[in-house]
């Protein structure tokens, strides 16, 4: 998951949360309500035939991540996810990233960047 959200403009939150399954193969059915059953969790049900651009950060963010795991990965990289988000959104995506991995028995690996630039 990356610092920004990459939804593609033209498709809708469900088409751009599905299109990890769809790029794989793996788009049917039961894949689909698994993609919309986490999105409804954050309570993006009534958005789901919107676009990007209809949406907040945070819920865009949101649509991201359930586009990352939907694919369940056997590594979750995180490049800095929340670092555009205010303190109450991020604090509740973290605690999604990590209820979610936790029941899929799947561990991230993050990246802070609380390293300090050293001067030349």
């Amino acid at each position: 998951m990356l610092q920004q959200d990459y939804l593609f403009p033209w498709r809708t939150i469900r088409e751009n949360a599905s299109i990890g399954l769809e790029l794989l193969g793996r788009l049917d059915s039961k894949s689909e309500a698994y993609v919309e059953e986490p999105l409804a969790e954050m309570g993006l049900a009534s958005h789901m035939e919107r676009y990007p651009h209809q949406l907040s950060g945070g819920m865009r963010r949101w649509v991201a991540l359930v586009r990352t795991l939907a694919t369940e990965p056997d590594l979750l990289l995180l490049d800095e996810p929340f670092s555009a988000l205010d303190y109450q959104t991020k604090l509740q995506l973290e605690d999604l990233i990590a209820k979610t991995l936790r029941t899929r028995g799947r561990r991230p690996c993050s990246s802070p960047m609380t390293l300090r630039k050293r001067s030349p």
